[in-house]
């Protein structure tokens, strides 16, 4: 697996890119959901760019609003899955 700070970089850029028109003010712990900056399908897109850049699959169960509630807790989701653990 990648380096967590280049998945925590490419994350950021992904998000500013597709869903904020590049707006560069994006940080770690902005509230993504709260901000609806994304919503139930925009999670998906995520999840597939996670999936094709990193080769990382994340579980049905996994996709959980709590986990896409910011970019640190996507990292704390992939971080889990990497390690073999599961949150459900």
């Amino acid at each position: 697996m990648q380096s967590l700070h280049d998945f925590t970089g490419k994350v950021l850029g992904f998000i500013s890119r597709s869903f904020l028109d590049g707006d560069k003010n994006l940080t770690v712990e902005t509230p993504l959901m709260e901000l609806n900056i994304l919503d139930s399908v925009s999670v998906f897109d995520i999840v597939d760019y996670i999936s094709s850049e990193f080769k990382i699959r994340i579980p049905l169960e996994e996709i959980d609003p709590v986990n896409f509630q910011s970019v640190v807790r996507l990292e704390e989701m992939i971080l889990r899955l990497a390690s073999g653990e599961s949150g459900k």
